[in-house]
């Protein structure tokens, strides 16, 4: 009898301790199941890859005045700043470093004026990619010839806190069909410069593109003379009757206006500046920086 009962005992512990395996191997599946921990989501951030050329007065001289601050950090031999501006593959790809970045990218620059002339980029996108054209203008701070660099291209890439980087590209790009097939894809910056966007006025940036065309009439007179509009270069038949004007439009152009209308047509603004003493200024205007120019008073 008690042979039997021990047995029975026996027999009760091992069903008990079979039960007790096959609930902790069920709860531990269920614990690890998909249903209750599904895995941490993905960020998957909206790439967008069409190009499209930047309208936008702020954006544009925002980013033309990041551009600056690179040149003038260049300028300062600031290695820190500059490296910390730069993009990463480009200072890997060019052995760039804290001690040495100022230093490998400078080119005897002093006094640097950087003008961008076309933007294009990839609208509402969480990472936007934008491409500049342009050209620089190094004043000498001594007595010396300034020097001009045509079409210096360059990347900007701006990520959807706020934060960018800078690659440059190399010169003479046609810098739409560039952006076209550029392989835009996901990355992450690991940056700290902070992109500030400007509120130009409409005086301030008129004044500054009659400036830039009075600059433009010497350092790059063929590049002047094609952007004078029609009616007012029909007064100047050939170049050569422009360059012996030169003088004359130089200290005629006015850059403090009495006062500015425009006029929105379907692919351009058409501004009229007026001058107390002296005549009008029109500007033509297609996208910020492509203008041309007429004046009535030479």
């Amino acid at each position: 009898m008690e042979k039997s009962n021990s047995l029975k005992i026996m027999v009760v512990i091992v069903i008990l301790l079979i039960i007790t395996s096959v609930l902790a191997v069920f709860l531990s599946n269920r614990e690890n199941s998909p249903a209750d921990n599904p895995p941490a989501e993905s960020e998957n951030p909206n790439i967008q890859k069409n190009i499209v050329r930047l309208k936008e007065d702020d954006s544009f001289f925002a980013l033309q005045k990041i551009i600056n601050s690179l040149y003038d950090n260049i300028s300062g031999q600031n290695n820190k700043t500059v490296y910390d501006l730069l993009e990463e593959n480009y200072k890997n790809e060019n052995n760039l470093t804290v001690e040495n970045a100022a230093q490998k990218l400078n080119n005897n620059y002093e006094s640097t004026n950087y003008i961008a002339e076309e933007i294009y980029y990839n609208p509402n996108s969480d990472l936007t990619f934008y491409f500049i054209k342009g050209y620089l203008v190094n004043v000498p701070a001594e007595e010396g010839d300034i020097v001009y660099y045509k079409d210096k291209c360059y990347l900007v890439i701006l990520d959807k806190k706020g934060y960018y980087v800078i690659k440059p590209l190399e010169d003479n790009l046609n810098i739409q069909n560039y952006a076209n097939n550029y392989n835009i894809e996901t990355m992450n910056l690991n940056s700290s410069n902070k992109y500030v966007e400007l509120e130009i006025k409409e005086k301030n940036k008129l004044s500054s593109y009659v400036a830039i065309y009075k600059r433009l009439l010497y350092i790059d007179t063929e590049k002047a003379y094609n952007m004078l509009d029609d009616g007012t270069k029909a007064k100047f038949p050939t170049i050569e009757d422009f360059k012996n004007n030169l003088t004359n439009m130089y200290n005629t152009l006015f850059t403090e206006f009495r006062n500015i209308e425009g006029n929105e047509l379907n692919d351009r603004i058409v501004y009229t500046a007026t001058n107390a003493d002296i005549g009008t200024i029109t500007i033509t205007e297609y996208y910020p920086m492509d203008y041309k120019i007429g004046f009535n008073f030479i």
